[in-house]
């Protein structure tokens, strides 16, 4: 037992971290940015997609203790992308601000597959110190965004759904807590790079409806 639970944790923490890229979208500006604008969150429907989670803390003889509720890291990293394609690829960053940019969160699924545990168990885990997977996140995720002048008429709407997907494995995947991390960033990432395109292609059109 003592060497399953030895090979177990050397799978897991063997397993690569989330990086500074992972968690930043690629600088790209648009050949057509929009003017400086206000950035908003629909705050409901970011805490409905990655809901405040209550960690307990319990003593020796099982007692509760403490309790404390923890922000999902997806929720900073929703705002900081959001954040750095707006001001770097989206807009120009400087000068009187001409109106919103607004994110919202629809859809979200997570799929999170431990069926890999199953091959795991069967060579004691020996398997994965070989690379293979224990497990996977499949992440489904509708992000909207919307353009509105500073009378909050909207002036543009986009949605877009994504999917992607990251596994749980030593060397190449990342570890249980960073998978689900990791998937989440892609899909914003890879859903806000389309609206990015979208607006490139209106921003004629909606420069004129914001001056």
């Amino acid at each position: 037992m003592k060497k399953i639970s030895l090979l177990l944790l050397m799978v897991l923490y063997g397993c690569k971290s989330v990086t500074y890229q992972d968690l930043n979208p690629v600088i790209q500006p648009n050949e057509n940015r929009l003017p400086a604008m206000h950035i908003e969150f629909d705050e409901n429907s970011l805490n409905a997609a990655y809901p405040v989670r209550t960690v307990s803390e319990y003593n020796d003889e099982g007692y509760k203790i403490d309790s404390r509720r923890v922000v999902d890291d997806r929720v900073g990293d929703v705002r900081n992308i959001f954040e750095e394609e707006v001001k770097e690829n989206i807009t120009n960053p400087y000068g009187a601000k001409k109106g919103y940019l607004k994110l919202k969160l629809g859809y979200y699924n997570n799929d999170y597959s431990q069926w890999y545990i199953v091959p795991s168990i069967f060579t004691v885990f020996t398997v994965n110190l070989a690379g293979f997977p224990v497990a996977s996140s499949q992440q489904t995720l509708e992000v909207v965004v919307e353009v509105q002048d500073n009378n909050r008429e909207v002036i543009r709407r986009y949605r877009e759904m994504v999917s992607n997907e990251a596994y749980v494995a030593m060397y190449w995947g990342y570890s249980q807590d960073d998978v689900i991390r990791k998937v989440g960033a892609d899909n914003i990432k890879q859903a806000l790079e389309k609206i990015r395109y979208r607006i490139n292609a209106d921003a004629p059109e909606i420069k004129k409806k914001l001056n």
